[in-house]
């Protein structure tokens, strides 16, 4: 059975125009990866676990993973790297069933362990325990 992974990218109070052009790059990432799909969180209620509004939901993108998720440690590497590349500093959660990784206002020593131990709780090694190899 394939996984859903959420990606919720949230605003600071600026031009929501911008912030739509941001998750659309994101988007376009995304896609060069594995995945089976992204799109963005469908209108109406927000999904569980989220604290956005049906207008919200334009900053909330859906990927579905392959029934392998390996792909999810190089989504968690294209989010990454599109928050350094993003006109302002992003708050960036993910979610894979009840694990979640929230990327804000942390140094990158931090955002690493996060990261580590997230890919972890899903299964997976981090880039950590590849380099022990």
């Amino acid at each position: 059975m394939a996984e859903r992974l959420l990606i919720e990218v949230q605003q600071n109070g600026e031009d929501a125009e911008v912030l739509l052009r941001e998750v659309d790059t994101l988007r376009r990432d995304l896609l060069e990866l594995d995945v089976e799909r992204v799109e963005r969180a469908p209108s109406g209620p927000a999904p569980p676990g989220t604290r956005a509004g049906p207008a919200d939901l334009a900053n909330i993108l859906l990927v579905t993973l392959p029934a392998a998720m390996p792909v999810l440690q190089s989504i968690v590497s294209v989010v990454g790297d599109w928050r350094k590349r993003a006109v302002q500093p992003r708050r960036v959660v993910l979610k894979v069933g009840d694990n979640l990784l929230d990327l804000t206002g942390i140094d990158a020593e931090e955002e690493s362990r996060l990261t580590e131990v997230f890919l972890r709780a899903n299964g997976l090694r981090g880039p950590e325990d590849a380099n022990r190899d």
